[in-house]
């Protein structure tokens, strides 16, 4: 009895050694000193994002140092905006831009806010912000704001800011841009509100529009034939449960595929982009 209690006391001593072990590596001692910072930045470096910004979030909490706690925001708004949540990251790389006078830190929370402003389509805002920081000689702003134009679908501009950037090969890519084949949404809901499924087949979809004209061509007959033999009330019922709702419908799907079109051509060159320049360009 008294050897099993032994056992017991010593695999009881050994759980508590393992549990504090597991705890010194969950919760660095960020209490104790800046240095500690160390275990986030490697966070950081290894694209290990969630964890990341916990452990900055940590340190600053204890941290005491206004310059380490500025650098924390900084990386936990480029955390939150590498692992695609520019939206929770904004506001730390506000918190950190904010510094009289503006310094090295300054200018990369504000490059980084420029590109989490991309990230949400919000293209104006984020040129906005490289124009007070573009200089001449800086090529990499000159390339991230043609990049947003990029983005836009604006190839003219693009074209003109690559040029300017000396980004010769992304130019390219602009032009290509300018010479898609895209299709007017306008036309196509006008098409498909004179002969439905046409606006379909003009976007494309060739499938859906011939489908469409079949449905809308056997209801037309449907309510002709109710009409010439005199059943007025069938008539009705059809034209108002069948043939208005699907008309409708069938004028907004045109428009819908045709900005489809237009979305998937210009996806296809931005991926192309990226596929060659990724690294530079987010």
């Amino acid at each position: 009895m008294q050897f099993l209690k032994k056992i017991s006391s010593r695999r009881l001593r050994i759980s508590i050694i393992l549990a504090a072990f597991s705890l010194i590596e969950t919760f660095p001692l960020c209490a104790f000193g800046e240095k500690s910072s160390t275990f986030a930045d490697r966070l950081f470096k290894n694209r290990d994002y969630y964890r990341a910004i916990t452990e900055y979030k940590r340190f600053s909490y204890f941290s005491n140092e206004s310059g380490q706690k500025r650098r924390a925001s900084f990386r936990i708004g480029e955390s939150y905006r590498k692992s695609g949540r520019p939206e929770k990251g904004i506001p730390y790389l506000l918190g950190a831009a904010r510094f009289n006078p503006p310094d090295a830190l300054t200018d990369s929370c504000s490059f980084s806010l420029a590109k989490s402003w991309m990230e949400l389509g919000q293209y104006e805002m984020a040129r906005h912000i490289l124009d007070s920081l573009q200089s001449e000689e800086d090529s990499t702003i000159m390339v991230l704001e043609a990049w947003s134009y990029f983005l836009e679908g604006d190839f003219q501009n693009a074209r003109s800011s690559f040029l300017s950037a000396h980004a010769s090969p992304l130019a390219e890519l602009a032009v290509k841009g300018e010479e898609l084949r895209t299709k007017s949404p306008r036309a196509a809901s006008v098409m498909s509100a004179v002969l439905p499924g046409t606006g379909q087949i003009y976007a494309g979809a060739y499938r859906q529009g011939f489908i469409s004209m079949a449905l809308h061509g056997l209801m037309g007959y449907l309510l002709y034939r109710s009409i010439v033999d005199q059943r007025y009330f069938e008539a009705a019922a059809a034209f108002y449960t069948g043939f208005s709702r699907f008309y409708v419908s069938n004028i907004a799907s045109a428009s819908r595929l045709a900005g489809e079109h237009n979305e998937a051509q210009r996806s296809r060159l931005v991926e192309e982009a990226r596929s060659m320049y990724g690294d530079d360009l987010e």
